[in-house]
């Protein structure tokens, strides 16, 4: 069978199918396409939003929204392929000349963890360069406040506000404990209303408690250069432990690069990971998961001469991959609230399709 796949024949397989997955893919690029223009548009219906920003927001945002669905689309992709295969008797011909069904889906797979593979290496990092380019207009013409939190492996760096005479400022901190509220190494550089530097704050420890930052072993920098040591200091603050984290760069931001020292970054500045851990497993197995849907699809379209019920199998298997994508957001979500580790709730759907795909080839080929 290894040396089968590079045959005339599977290739023509091939490319049956990797043209009805762009089929599938533009279909469902107009309907995404429209479906997001008409609700950037309701969003943006109160902004001077221009019509060119309007349609840079959604085709910027197009390229992301179609990986998310790519793995479905290469379902109704496989179930198209072999149901047009079926329809010209040409599986029947197939069949007739000694092939078993998992001949007819070998090409298919070894197309779909291709396409998996270059989609997540190289159009994964352009998709979520447009998705920020995106964002930016939205946080331009509809959010008022986009987030200031950044972090690195030099530490965090957030946006502090508080009604007194500097009531802005900028706080640098090595690493934040959830537990206790308290902040590690941190600088707090203090400016006016108008943006002039009023004072900076180096701290050894600074606790968040009634509306406060109450710091230890302090060391203030005048505007005139004038350090004056502290023993205990507190300043008025707006902050909240609990906004940082959600202020934290959602995962789809990040490409399949910079996951991992985003990662890294999170767990030494005290952060949750495990957003961030499951969307980036999700990424490491999306070939083996487009492969798997691939298999399921095509498991649902190979019809034999004995196996008549096609509008019901392609109803099924449709149905299928509803059910897979709302167990797969689910199971995500449980990897999330650490319920159960990020890898299961990542490689989960993807056995269970691999496992169902299989024992229908099966079912087949032993009938």
């Amino acid at each position: 069978m290894f040396f089968w796949i590079f045959g005339r024949l599977p290739l023509y397989i091939a490319q049956r199918f990797l043209l009805w997955v762009a089929v599938v893919v533009c279909v469902v690029g107009i309907l995404f396409a429209s479906i997001e223009t008409i609700e950037t548009a309701k969003r943006a219906s109160q902004a001077a939003l221009p019509l060119i920003d309007l349609f840079t927001i959604v085709l910027a945002k197009m390229p992301y929204s179609l990986i998310q669905l790519l793995p479905f689309s290469g379902l109704i992709a496989a179930m198209l392929c072999f149901q047009q295969l079926s329809q010209t008797q040409e599986l029947v011909a197939m069949q007739n000349a000694g092939l078993a069904p998992r001949h007819f889906v070998l090409p298919v797979l070894l197309v779909a963890l291709a396409i998996g593979c270059i989609t997540i290496t190289i159009v994964n990092p352009i998709s979520t360069a447009l998705l920020n380019q995106s964002d930016k207009l939205v946080y331009k013409y509809i959010k008022i406040q986009p987030s200031m939190l950044n972090i690195s492996g030099a530490g965090i760096w957030f946006r502090d506000h508080a009604d007194d005479d500097a009531p802005q400022r900028l706080v640098h901190t090595g690493r934040i404990d959830l537990n206790t509220m308290t902040l590690e190494d941190v600088l707090i550089i203090r400016f006016h209303a108008n943006d002039r530097f009023a004072e900076s704050i180096r701290a050894k420890t600074a606790t968040l408690s009634g509306g406060r930052w109450h710091m230890q072993d302090v060391l203030i920098t005048s505007k005139e250069h004038v350090l004056t040591p502290v023993l205990h200091y507190s300043i008025p603050t707006d902050t909240k432990i609990s906004q940082l984290q959600e202020d934290l760069a959602m995962p789809e931001n990040l490409s399949f690069w910079q996951l991992p020292g985003f990662i890294s970054a999170l767990k030494t500045s005290g952060f949750s990971a495990l957003r961030h851990v499951v969307y980036w497993y999700s990424l490491l197995i999306f070939p083996l998961f487009l492969a798997a849907l691939a298999l399921l699809g095509a498991s649902f379209s190979i019809y034999l001469p004995r196996l008549r019920l096609r509008s019901r199998s392609f109803a099924l298997g449709l149905l299928t991959g509803f059910l897979v994508f709302f167990s797969t957001k689910l199971v995500h979500a449980l990897g999330i609230s650490g319920t159960i580790s990020p890898f299961l709730a990542a490689i989960g759907p993807v056995i269970i399709c691999l496992m169902a795909g299989g024992a229908l080839l099966l079912h087949l080929e032993g009938n």
